[in-house]
């Protein structure tokens, strides 16, 4: 069974967790309670949340959802090497082979030196050896990514067959040709994943390998790989997703800013008048939703046995004064502007505050200044009600 989580506050998702925990019990108290996050910072939230609920909580562990399915995948006994294709391998690897690439003589002649006459370019001069190494690791982050993101591409490569026309693309699979036969074409984690998902697609039953609930928390995207993984990892136990979200109405259909501008120039080579702006979208849902909308739509798309709940609150309930910050939250929650009069002034208040900085130093000194002002001016904060978020 698969269960969606809807809400706009992090608070009514805790509720949810919490109240899921304590009506349905695990069946097994010696079996962890399994959680599928995104980062350290999450798991310490969730940890700090569900002590306080339960007072005593142990017996759990967290981990990134590629960690959770190489762990099933090796449980259901697939032959796996995770580590093979791991970034920190790959940039050494990548590494290794550059080197190679570097040192052959320049006077080569041939398809592959041509190809490959790019990278020996970029690597030569002063610093060859720092410039290599910075390389390796962008192409490490790209390659581990594609894995994951581009898996048709690279089983196009497999067969030297090119999914676009960047000339860049031509010397990658021609590096990564060359990295799978120095690995002697070990599966990497987009092929394991693969197999996985036909292994739990078929008519075995792992309810017995899988944990007997799986809450996802804090994931508001996922590569559609990961998530028909999650579908069929949901097919043997129950699947919780937590997910926040801004609005409680449909807006699958809002296009995005860069849609909106495409389409007015084509409209205007053709011509035509632009389309004017529709006002009752809100103008963040346009240009910052196009993540969660894709997201969404993948859920409704690839999850048949879905079941969904949700918990939205109005930040700015009828009748008070909402700050700032409360009446954007209720706006978003609509999905477009609430009715105002023109003669009523917003007034501004510190629950919402742009900063503008010239260096990302001087953001931290400014971050610094404001918590300790926040701490100082509040003596019932505690540093667990501050989360400091960067991209």
């Amino acid at each position: 069974m698969f269960s969606l989580h809807l809400s706009n506050r992090t608070e009514n998702l805790l509720t949810h967790l919490v109240e899921n925990l304590r009506t349905q019990p695990r069946r097994d108290l010696f079996a962890r309670e399994v959680f599928l996050i995104q980062s350290q910072g999450m798991e310490r939230m969730l940890s700090q949340r569900l002590a306080d609920a339960f007072t005593v909580w142990c017996n759990f562990e967290y981990m990134l959802p590629t960690r959770f399915f190489d762990l099933m995948a090796s449980r259901m006994g697939m032959v796996i090497n995770p580590d093979a294709f791991d970034r920190e391998a790959l940039t050494w690897r990548l590494d290794a082979l550059l080197q190679q690439i570097a040192g052959q003589a320049q006077q080569e002649e041939g398809p592959m030196a041509a190809t490959l006459a790019p990278l020996r370019r970029y690597m030569s001069g002063e610093q060859s050896g720092l410039k290599r190494y910075q390389l390796s690791q962008q192409l490490a982050n790209i390659f581990d990514q594609y894995q994951i993101m581009r898996l048709e591409m690279l089983d196009g490569w497999q067969q030297q067959k090119k999914s676009t026309s960047n000339s860049a693309e031509e010397w990658q699979m021609a590096l990564w040709t060359q990295l799978r036969t120095s690995l002697d074409n070990t599966p990497h984690r987009g092929e394991m994943l693969r197999q996985f998902l036909q292994r739990l697609q078929g008519v075995e039953d792992f309810s017995a390998i899988l944990p007997a609930r799986l809450s996802v928390f804090g994931l508001h995207s996922m590569p559609p790989l990961l998530l028909d993984c999650l579908h069929a990892v949901s097919c043997h136990c129950d699947v919780h997703l937590y997910l926040l979200t801004p609005c409680q109405n449909y807006w699958m259909d809002i296009p995005g800013k860069r849609q909106l501008i495409r389409e007015n120039l084509a409209r205007l080579q053709a011509g035509l008048d632009p389309a004017p702006l529709i006002p009752e979208i809100h103008p963040l849902l346009n240009s910052l939703g196009k993540q969660g909308q894709d997201f969404h739509a993948m859920l409704l798309d690839r999850i048949d046995n879905l079941i969904d709940t949700d918990s939205y609150e109005d930040a700015a309930p009828a009748g008070n004064a909402p700050c700032l910050l409360h009446r954007l939250q209720s706006d978003l929650l609509d999905g477009g502007w609430k009715a105002k009069n023109d003669d009523e002034k917003i007034p501004l208040d510190p629950s919402l505050t742009i900063v503008s900085c010239h260096s990302a130093v001087r953001e931290v000194m400014i971050l610094k200044d404001q918590i300790l002002h926040w701490l100082q001016e509040n003596p019932d904060m505690a540093l667990r009600d501050i989360v400091v978020m960067a991209p």
